[in-house]
């Protein structure tokens, strides 16, 4: 991994962990939008501390609509260095695979055959707690191939 990745791995972490809108002893309902924002918050924060620029959400690549994503990461000469999707849904509900993913694979192509390779994509997810292993994976086995690494964020309480 690389030092710039291992850097921002632990910034988000630990930005993430903070002020996180829900909790396991609460219970509390957030909203997709409350969740934008705090993950928003968070990798902008992760970004900033490793010296990377932060594109708001559905930042594009290109003008092509599959090609943007909840965020871009861009160094200090505009070049691409990493790419970031999260999920809403539960990427597993019942002990199944969600069918409506399509973050991975979005990620996943840019990340083989974009002429913009980035050094690493990021994708955060909530899963429970019985579910972190499963869930863990089946995102390996769908990243399987992909020359950039996976920064795999499952939260879960």
């Amino acid at each position: 991994m690389s030092q710039l990745l291992n850097d921002f791995a632990r910034h988000l972490a630990s930005t993430l962990h903070q002020d996180y809108p829900a909790d396991g002893v609460n219970k509390i309902r957030v909203s997709c939008h409350e969740l934008t924002c705090h993950y928003t918050k968070a990798v902008n924060a992760a970004a900033t501390l490793v010296a990377l620029h932060f594109c708001p959400e559905e930042s594009g690549v290109t003008r092509n609509r599959r090609e943007r994503f909840d965020v871009v990461l861009r160094n200090n000469q505009g070049r691409i260095v990493g790419v970031g999707e999260w999920e809403y849904q539960r990427l597993m509900r019942s002990g199944r695979v969600s069918q409506n993913i399509n973050e991975i694979t979005k990620l996943k192509e840019i990340c083989t055959s974009h002429p913009h390779q980035p050094q690493f994509a990021c994708y955060i997810a909530d899963v429970t707690e019985q579910q972190v292993q499963a869930a863990s994976m089946l995102v390996i086995a769908l990243w399987a191939g992909t020359p950039a690494p996976l920064l795999l964020v499952l939260i879960h309480f």
